[in-house]
C-alpha cells in the first residue's frame, strides 16, 4: 500500500519524511522543460539537506553573512539561503528559483522564521 502513495505523486515531489504535501507549495511543475527537471531534481535535493541541517550538495557558498547569520548558495537556476541563528535570530531556509526551472515566473519559498529570546 506504501508503494502505492510514494508512487503515485503524478509529477509533484513529496518528501515522506517531513509531510504528505508537496516539497515546494504552489510551484507548478506542469510547465517545467525537460531541459529544467535535472536542475528542479537538484534544487530539492539541496532544499531537503538544509531542512535537516546539512550544507547543499549540488549548489556551490556564493556568500557568507555570519552578523546576520546567512549562509548563499546557488545552483543551477536556483539560489539558496540558510539562517542559522545571526544577531536577527533568524533560522531556516528559503529558495529562490528563477523562470529557467519554472517555465515562467521566478518562484520563492520561504521557511525561514524569527526565532523570539
Amino acid at each position: 500500500m506504501l508503494t502505492i502513495l510514494f508512487s503515485s505523486s503524478c509529477g509533484t515531489h513529496w518528501d515522506p519524511l517531513v509531510s504528505f504535501k508537496p516539497l515546494f507549495f504552489g510551484l507548478d511543475e506542469t510547465n517545467i522543460s525537460p531541459k529544467a527537471i535535472d536542475a528542479l531534481a537538484e534544487a530539492k535535493h539541496d532544499f531537503a539537506l538544509a531542512r535537516k541541517g546539512r550544507p547543499p550538495h549540488f549548489a556551490r557558498l556564493i556568500g557568507d553573512d555570519s552578523t546576520i547569520g546567512a549562509k548563499c548558495y546557488q545552483g543551477r537556476g536556483y539560489r539558496l539561503t540558510i539562517f542559522i541563528n545571526g544577531s536577527r535570530n533568524r533560522v531556516g531556509q528559503k529558495i529562490e528559483m528563477e523562470s529557467e526551472i519554472t517555465g515562467s515566473a521566478p518562484y520563492l519559498y520561504d521557511e525561514s522564521f524569527e526565532q523570539s529570546n
